[in-house]
């Protein structure tokens, strides 16, 4: 058989576009558009169906399908051919999700549709309802062409890349020219081996494209390679001499598909050849063995497709993977060269932190390539990952592609959440259903903070969807939804929006126990509920154009202006599009409120979409405050000076504190001064703060807050009793406002009911700081919490919380008997004195 075709296939899967707008033109005629150096499609050209030969169009022909063929040019020239099976054998009109299929090292496109059409995964996910496109890298037998280069007179520049200019070039052209052809917003993408690795690279230098990918699935995905096995670590430990030896002796690319290595192929390695067993150990060798489900029947179409080659630039800069250190780095120049093109005499590191997009890593424990220890760590570098073992322990690199039973252990639950997810519209990404599913394929749950959303909701017996929802100044939010109780009724529920505030997320409403969470209350008292994050924070690190680390001056330039002014309605719209309503209700803490005080008075249409408002320790005029945040009246000089004249953009960014030492969660020393951190800014409350919340605040860690965001609320102190707009200067003021001075929000254009609750001893949202707020809406009331020493945490975390404010506080959202009734003013909770 072939040996090497079939050497380092890698794969992906698993995602869910939105707004699609799939066409399917037939591939008949012609359609050019000449902008071949920008990525775009340049020609589709017509196939007919084929009798003889092994090509792309005989296999896929043959059995039935549609195939359209396309040509896309990279920036840098390259010419790839890209193929697509636009239906499945059922013909449906209805639209379809677009999928691109990334092949591995020394495979193309045609190792997706070499099995039978019940086993290939091009034709099973044709056949599922998805839009098929099939890419091949540059060099590869599809792809031998270049505007400028000849790949058999100019071999040492044509075949001057490796694997990061596949995931830098290439697959971005190919992904620009599926949207631009369908009309879709995004793609899924479903990749093996190195097409994972091209996937991170893309991902990781170019992250404007994850917004572009919907999820991705990833099959024996490599980023790490330290742990290889086999051969490959044997050959992988002489890198640097194989490297400088083909240097001399000229060679830039090896195992193409030349008259050669096929007649080699054809004749030792078919079916009939009596060293047959020998071709198929050397393949185990190199991938793991597994003859059980090793499919020999494969072998002629395998062999007929020969290997398609690969520059030694390629295969080097995996042998540098396999000797680094356990780093996933850029191609290593030596340092002379590093330092002219890095700037460094090492090669940077992939930055996977900025991997945005949701990726399911399907792995098994007997592939020799991606190691289970490398793809762990690859899983812990991510910060949206899930970890999918299959569950057959001989399963090894190739059984991803042609094992026998690939439908059962691999594909047939790859598919199902790729089309559960398709059938979703704004595709939610359904946490419950994997978490039940851990036993089966040991999924487990990755990311940033310690703790994930999903591992506070599910276990708690909760279902979960995460969305992303795109600003109008292009920042993505991440939020989250619990549809319904633990007791699932298809009774409509009314939604409802809570809006965590400053270093905080949505975690802070599902921290607690389900007794004591209010995210979790709400959903069992029959609310459809909505846990938002504001950009910058750990769940909302995305933006269509800008990057947080290497934009961080543009990303981070926002107070909690915009933060009322462009999250809240991107969100508020989102929720009400999903769910058919024309109202919601809305539950802020802290800056929470202040952001709905901002959209409400600055988009005063955005009030007839709120059923009604409630506000727990409202912040708006802040001329009593107490405490730390005081201090903010002191430093605004040096906040100024920060963040105009020495960069600092944001702070308390993704802090968390140690898991083990002195400052770690376990440790009385750290749990002590953090309560007093806390209490110094909120107010104290020996009786009420549940101090037991405090290790899990503590690993949840800081959420981060812009230095503008901080400078406003600033402002607001000094500002002599006003809530005001931010202060960029006069001569800035007068080009934003019109005027000198910042303008004060106008609060008589709040139409919507707003509930205000409060509490005495609260050192920001101080008593009368929100009574003078009362005076300023039209249609508002108090609702004072009845504990003296009742600080600012303990909206969230009171020991009696639900006694002491949510069971009033529920009932003032009018959901008992009438949802549009609301109690009568002075609602308070059983009066409790300090003890």
């Amino acid at each position: 058989m072939n040996i090497v075709s079939a050497l380092l296939l890698f794969g992906v899967s698993n995602g869910i576009p939105q707004n699609i707008r799939p066409t399917h033109p037939t591939a008949r005629g012609l359609w050019v558009e000449d902008e071949t150096n920008a990525g775009i499609l340049s020609v589709n050209k017509p196939l007919t169906p084929v009798t003889s030969g092994s090509s792309m169009s005989e296999l896929v022909l043959s059995q039935g399908y549609p195939l359209e063929e396309y040509e896309v040019v990279t920036e840098d020239g390259y010419i790839l051919t890209v193929f697509r099976i636009p239906f499945g054998k059922n013909k449906t009109s209805s639209p379809r999700t677009p999928l691109l299929l990334q092949h591995g090292l020394f495979s193309t496109s045609a190792s997706w549709v070499i099995s039978e059409p019940f086993k290939g995964l091009g034709f099973v996910l044709a056949d599922a309802g998805f839009d098929v496109w099939l890419s091949n890298s540059r060099g590869t037998t599809y792809s031998m062409k270049h505007i400028k280069y000849n790949p058999a007179v100019d071999k040492k520049e044509f075949f001057n890349y490796s694997f990061h200019e596949m995931g830098y070039y290439d697959l971005p052209a190919v992904i620009d020219l599926m949207l631009n052809k369908t009309g879709a917003s995004q793609i899924i993408y479903v990749g093996h081996s190195q097409g994972t690795t091209e996937f991170y690279v893309m991902a990781s230098t170019r992250p404007e494209y994850n917004s572009r990918v919907k999820v991705a699935a990833a099959m024996a995905p490599i980023a790490y390679f330290t742990h290889c096995r086999g051969t490959v670590k044997i050959i992988a430990d002489f890198t640097g001499i194989l490297a400088e030896t083909a240097k001399l002796l000229g060679l830039y690319e090896v195992l193409s598909n030349s008259p050669l290595i096929h007649l080699f192929d054809t004749t030792l390695c078919r079916k009939s050849s009596v060293i047959e067993s020998l071709c198929d150990n050397f393949l185990f060798a190199l991938t793991g063995f597994d003859a059980q489900q090793f499919n020999e029947s494969l072998i002629p179409l395998i062999v007929d497709q020969g290997p398609s080659g690969a520059s030694i630039k390629q295969l080097t800069h995996f042998g540098q993977l396999a000797n680094n250190g356990g780093k996933f780095s850029m191609y290593d120049y030596g340092s002379t060269g590093n330092r002219e093109r890095y700037g460094q005499e090492t090669p940077p590191e992939y930055d996977l932190t900025k991997i945005t997009v949701p990726i399911n890593l399907h792995y098994s424990l007997n592939d020799w390539l991606a190691g289970v220890e490398d793809v762990k760590k690859l899983h812990s570098r991510l910060t949206k990952s899930k970890l999918i073992q299959v569950p057959f322990p001989a399963f090894n690199h190739l059984d991803f592609m042609w094992a026998k039973d690939v439908r059962p252990l691999l594909y047939d639950n790859m598919i199902a959440m790729l089309e559960t997810s398709a059938r979703a519209g704004e595709t939610p990404r359904r946490h419950a259903d994997y978490f039940h599913k851990r036993s089966v394929t040991e999924t487990q749950y990755g990311g940033k903070p310690a703790k994930s959303m999903v591992d506070y909701v599910v276990p708690e017996g909760y279902p979960l969807e995460e969305y992303d929802v795109v600003t109008e100044d292009g920042y993505i939010l991440g939020i989250y939804r619990i549809p319904h109780g633990r007791n699932y009724s298809s009774t409509k529920r009314p939604p409802i929006l809570l809006q965590h505030g400053i270093l905080a997320s949505s975690a802070c409403f599902v921290m607690e126990t389900r007794e004591k969470s209010l995210g979790f209350i709400l959903a069992d008292a029959g609310f459809d509920v909505w846990l938002s994050n504001t950009r910058g924070n750990t769940y909302s690190k995305g933006h269509v154009t800008l990057d947080p680390v290497l934009n961080a001056s543009k990303f981070y330039d926002y107070s909690f202006h915009e933060l009322g002014y462009y999250d809240l309605p991107a969100v508020i719209d989102f929720i009400l599009n999903k769910t058919g309503n024309s109202q919601l209700r809305y539950i802020g803490h802290s800056q929470g409120t202040t952001e709905f005080f901002v959209m409400a008075s600055s988009r005063p249409e955005y009030n007839a979409k709120i059923k009604v408002a409630t506000t727990m320790a409202p912040v708006v005029f802040l001329d009593n405050i107490r405490g730390a945040f005081k201090l903010l009246s002191k430093l605004q000089t040096l906040l100024d000076i920060l963040n105009e004249y020495f960069g600092v953009n944001v702070i308390f960014k993704s802090w968390k504190v140690p898991k083990e030492g002195l400052l770690s969660p376990t440790s009385p020393i750290a749990r002590y001064i953090f309560y007093n951190v806390l209490s110094l800014t909120g107010g104290y409350d020996d009786q009420q703060l549940n101090k037991t919340m405090l290790p899990l605040a503590m690993e949840q860690g800081s959420s981060g807050a812009t230095v503008k965001q901080f400078r406003h609320f600033s402002q607001v102190i000094n500002s002599g009793g006003k809530f005001v707009m931010f202060d960029y200067g006069r001569d800035e003021n007068t080009k934003r406002y019109g005027q000198p001075t910042p303008p004060e929000y106008d609060l008589s254009k709040i139409t919507a009911q707003v509930n205000l609750h409060y509490a005495k001893n609260d050192w920001i949202s101080r008593v009368p700081d929100v009574q003078k707020l009362n005076r300023h809406l039209p249609n508002s009331k108090l609702y004072e919490v009845s504990f003296e020493l009742f600080n600012h945490l303990d909206f969230l975390w009171a020991k009696d919380v639900n006694e002491l404010l949510y069971n009033g506080m529920i009932k003032a959202l009018g959901v008992d008997q009438n949802p549009e009734a609301a109690p009568e003013d002075g609602i308070k909770c059983k009066k409790r004195k300090p003890t």
